[in-house]
């Protein structure tokens, strides 16, 4: 089974390593591992526009659920917030994001770490 662009609802941490005090929806990156282990990009209600941030990208949504994505409320996926979650951590499955928009926040997330690195610090999940 291919995993990669799903939309899973999941406890993450915070973009700090901390536990989050609530779920939160996350689009599969790669997973699972034989150890159970998957990548996500955080997707969060919590965004000004979706312009302000260039690692962000907004999400189709609709109230009730997008019959595709899955998401009930406006978000955007924050692809300088990449958490490497287990798979028990997920807690239902809501749909997929287009294949499109997929792999454009998987080059982001690389980007995104691969500036990090260049500046010669670690690569910290959800700067911005």
């Amino acid at each position: 089974m291919n995993w990669f662009g799903w939309t899973v609802l999941a406890n993450l941490p915070d973009p700090d390593g901390k536990p989050c005090s609530h779920e939160h929806p996350a689009m599969v990156l790669r997973g699972p591992g034989s150890d159970g282990g998957l990548w996500v990009i955080a997707i969060s209600t919590k965004f000004d526009t979706p312009n302000r941030n260039r690692f962000w990208i907004e999400c189709d949504w609709q109230d009730g659920g997008h019959p595709v994505t899955g998401l009930s409320r406006p978000c955007v996926l924050k692809c300088n917030w990449v958490v490497a979650i287990n798979r028990r951590d997920v807690i239902d499955y809501l749909g997929q994001i287009p294949l499109d928009v997929a792999e454009r926040a998987s080059d982001l997330a690389l980007e995104y770490f691969q500036e990090r690195q260049a500046l010669g610090g670690p690569p910290k999940s959800g700067d911005g």
